[in-house]
């Protein structure tokens, strides 16, 4: 029986992750599990009874679908269904319906069409848990305050007219040029390319936010990647929201509090600095305005954002601008330089531009970026083949209908960017690595091609810059 247990902890994988090591989780709740789904069984099948719903796969006692995710990543999954079951699917996980959308079609009228249907994300128990009273960006429910801070986003933040972006882009070179000066250093050792551009990544954006002003960068750093993994666990509670109190005995709430007060205390330091500094009206030539002065200014005039700012709001502003920036570039860069490294063709003609574009320069600047049209060609196709987020969810906010099909209030609608970029009714080669698809497509740096937008926006999108909508 050991043996056996040991094997299930080693073989089970969900979304590419291990499932909890902790054997006494697992066995209290597939016990709890069971009487949970006596429960609430017949209560779910009334209520779907009437419905039309998507079609799927077969469904399991208590469990649903849930083991149609053991051994390969949660969109592959999807990918795979979609060509037995079509571009809309239907899965039972656990206590919870998920609508799988691999069409653009089907993604166009859940993020357009009926974009206020489906405006709602789904509420991450493990990121509410660091969260400063749910108020950040990325999972306040949909509603005037969520609009009124992206608007404050959007034209105070990421304009390309807004706060210090010449600062900006002398910070993003001084960083640059110092990752690309490390690389050197350690040129004849090997060396971890993510872990490089991570800690770049998250410089420049911190440094954006709050100057020189965090006095624990480090720790700061390493909390926004322990949440990131905690975050990408699978858990029980994930599948069934009436196990919350899990999240106690595995440890996981534990962490979180820990990340939280991680968080209330560096952040906090900063906003009384920064506002200790404004008051004292010390204003140095040197000084460049930041997101925190910013959001200090609009706290100062609640008549402006129509929303009074907290520090807690201000808190968790920050941590979603910070953690959104940090984690989506480390993983571009790295996903365009397998792929090229994959491809030595391609890598050797993307080198032979670079070094004509250099023409005796010691790093590349930002103006020397419109002579590259080679390598904004991998930039496209990595865009395409490896989008930063694999899935985009929504929550149905009340019982609507889809191209035909019932798709029940609090379902969580789950489009599938990864598999729309491979629809073999738009790409000739959907496994191509080589840039040729993408030549002569409108694509935008967000990766945003025309025939594919509602893939990445809808009222549920998170603000970026560059970005209108």
């Amino acid at each position: 029986m050991a043996d056996r247990v040991k094997k299930l902890k080693v073989n089970l994988r969900v979304n590419g992750i291990g499932l909890n090591n902790h054997l006494f989780p697992i066995i209290l709740s597939v016990l709890l599990l069971l009487a949970v789904k006596a429960c609430f069984y017949k209560r779910s099948s009334s209520r779907f009874s009437n419905m039309k719903l998507p079609p799927g796969p077969m469904q399991l006692l208590v469990i649903g679908n849930l083991h149609q995710l053991v051994g390969a990543p949660f969109h592959v999954v999807l990918h795979e269904l979609s060509k037995s079951y079509g571009p809309i699917c239907h899965l039972k996980l656990g206590q919870v319906s998920f609508v799988s959308v691999t069409s653009s079609e089907g993604a166009k009228e859940v993020l357009k069409a009926q974009e206020l249907r489906f405006a709602q994300r789904e509420k991450l128990p493990i990121m509410e848990m660091t969260s400063f009273d749910h108020n950040g960006i990325t999972f306040s429910p949909y509603g005037e305050y969520w609009k009124k801070v992206r608007k404050i986003c959007m034209m105070e933040i990421l304009d390309t007219s807004g706060i210090g972006q010449q600062h900006f882009k002398s910070l993003r070179e001084l960083e640059i040029s110092a990752l690309v000066e490390s690389v050197r250093c350690t040129s004849q050792l090997p060396f971890n390319v993510s872990e490089m551009i991570f800690a770049c990544a998250n410089s420049i954006i911190s440094k954006a936010s709050f100057g020189s002003q965090c006095k624990r960068p480090d720790e700061y750093r390493l909390a926004i990647k322990e949440q990131f993994c905690l975050a990408g666990q699978f858990s029980f509670p994930m599948v069934f929201p009436s196990l919350q109190f899990l999240y106690h005995l595995d440890g996981t709430k534990a962490k979180m509090v820990r990340l939280h007060a991680v968080y209330n205390d560096i952040l906090g330091s900063i906003i009384t600095e920064i506002r200790i500094r404004a008051k004292s009206g010390d204003h140095s030539s040197s000084h460049e305005e930041n997101l925190v002065d910013v959001l200090l200014r609009l706290q100062e005039s609640p008549e402006k954002t129509g929303i009074s700012l907290t520090d807690n709001m201000i808190k968790d502003i920050i941590n979603d601008m910070i953690g959104g920036g940090t984690d989506t570039l480390p993983t571009a860069v790295e996903c365009g330089l397998s792929e090229m490294l994959k491809n030595p063709d391609v890598m050797e003609k993307a080198q032979a531009e670079l070094r004509d574009a250099l023409k005796g320069k010691a790093i590349l600047e930002e103006t020397d970026l419109e002579k590259i049209s080679y390598l904004k060609l991998i930039i496209k196709e990595t865009f395409r083949m490896h989008p930063a987020a694999t899935v985009y969810e929504r929550v149905a906010r009340e019982d609507c209908v889809v191209h035909g099909y019932d798709i029940p209030k609090d379902a969580r609608v789950v489009i599938n960017p990864w598999s729309l970029r491979r629809d073999p009714n738009y790409w000739e080669n959907q496994r191509n690595s080589i840039p040729r698809d993408s030549r002569d497509l409108p694509l935008t740096w967000l990766g945003t091609i025309s025939s594919f937008s509602c893939s990445v926006r809808g009222r549920g999108r998170v603000p970026q810059k560059g970005s209108r909508s």
